[in-house]
């Protein structure tokens, strides 16, 4: 059976060599092979036999599932508490959908796939770095070494001298202990645009070995404190730049539309958005208010003053060419957010309640900003915030 894992020096028509991590040779998506190159990198440091071991075992974890080609005809196995009905089973569906015209063309081979929608593989900065020194050589990581699986928390996932790193340190975030979840609180937020700039690398920016501050506020990260361990190949739909998850297709995340509207009929330039409170589990100890999700639909959604009579403002950034040649700082404009909500965004949570106790359900549709009760509106998409689209209809809400 061949490997997708091993190393692209070996020959194997299906392996991804760095001649594919750019465009000299016309690849029409550099970014995705950029990803699948680093996803897979690692796992070159791994013998093939070791590589099918480690497979093994994810197979046998019961919250997994696994796309098996054969001889052209493809198949799936699934762990005994993954679903064979509802969304799970949808999942695996729309995967095998995915590859199964391909299927003809494809070596014998197993991909194990994650249940869950979020990454789960967390290694440590040290094995890391040991893993990417055997990438590229002529041996193999051996596998009877020991791993260090007693650092937790996101830092351990950093070098020491990083910011993340070093803000641990300074917190006394000891080795094998459990991360503080308030460890790497920001500032209170703010809509001030003073000091801030244009983001010039979003992955770049999105690192939180550099910016420790997205710890709290980030979903994939908040309240959390993962506990290092070996590298599995393991296919999931996310990942973040702290995870060694493979990343799959989230087929589930695109959708065929009864009608596309043209632009000249979208006559409403608000920015509309809908979603789950899908994210972090939404309970007592979970800081989920901080997340960006909950942020997103309380600044969306506030009106009226303050408790001091004040009615709340926003800063924003002027249009066409008012910005250009300048800071954003000094080209921002302020204007009260009950204003710049009605002009400019129509957020709102859609659908059941997801990862929420009753508790913290009535909290999240009843917070107050002020003296205005913010209702996040916890319920299916209506008509009238969701219209089936038509030339005619001049009401259309569009983004």
């Amino acid at each position: 059976m061949v490997s997708l894992l091993v190393r692209p020096t070996q020959a194997c028509p299906f392996c991804l060599g760095p001649a594919l991590k750019n465009s000299e040779n016309h690849v029409q998506l550099p970014d995705e092979y950029d990803q699948i190159h680093n996803d897979l990198r690692l796992f070159w440091a791994l013998s093939p036999a070791e590589s099918h071991r480690r497979m093994e075992d994810a197979r046998q974890n019961p919250m997994t599932w696994t796309i098996f080609v054969r001889d052209g005809k493809i198949g799936v196995s699934r762990g005994d508490h993954v679903a064979s009905e509802g969304i799970t089973q949808e999942r695996i569906y729309q995967q095998l959908e995915l590859i199964q015209d391909i299927a003809g063309f494809l070596p014998d081979l197993d991909a194990v796939h994650s249940m869950d929608d979020a990454p789960s593989q967390f290694i440590g900065y040290n094995h890391q770095i040991e893993l990417e020194h055997y990438e590229n050589g002529e041996e193999y990581f051996d596998a009877q070494e020991e791993i260090d699986t007693t650092n937790r928390g996101w830092q351990a996932a950093c070098s020491i001298l990083s910011p993340l790193g070093v803000a641990a340190e300074h917190a006394g975030a000891a080795r094998g202990t459990s991360q503080n979840p308030n460890l790497f609180r920001p500032a209170p937020f703010g809509t001030d645009l003073e000091g801030k700039t244009f983001i010039q690398d979003h992955r770049a920016a999105m690192h939180p070995c550099q910016h420790p501050n997205l710890i709290p506020i980030h979903s994939a990260f908040a309240s959390k404190s993962p506990v290092v361990g070996p590298l599995i190949p393991l296919f999931s739909l996310s990942k973040t730049t702290l995870h060694a998850d493979i990343l799959g297709v989230p087929t589930e995340q695109f959708g065929a539309m009864a009608h596309m509207i043209p632009w000249r009929y979208r006559y409403r330039n608000t920015l509309l958005w809908r979603g789950r409170t899908t994210g972090p589990d939404h309970r007592r100890l979970v800081d989920w208010p901080s997340t960006q999700r909950t942020r997103l639909v309380r600044l969306g959604n506030i009106k009226g003053p303050t408790d001091a009579g004040d009615a709340p403002v926003i800063s924003m950034l002027g249009s066409g060419d008012e910005t250009r040649g300048s800071s954003i700082g000094a080209e921002a404009i302020t204007t009260e957010i009950e204003y710049a909500n009605a002009n400019y965004l129509d957020v709102a949570f859609a659908g059941n309640p997801i990862r929420m106790t009753l508790r913290t359900t009535h909290e999240l549709t009843r917070q107050s900003v002020g003296k205005q009760t913010v209702r996040a509106r916890l319920c299916r998409i209506t008509t009238r915030s969701h219209p089936t689209w038509a030339p005619k209809q001049r009401h259309n809400t569009s983004m």
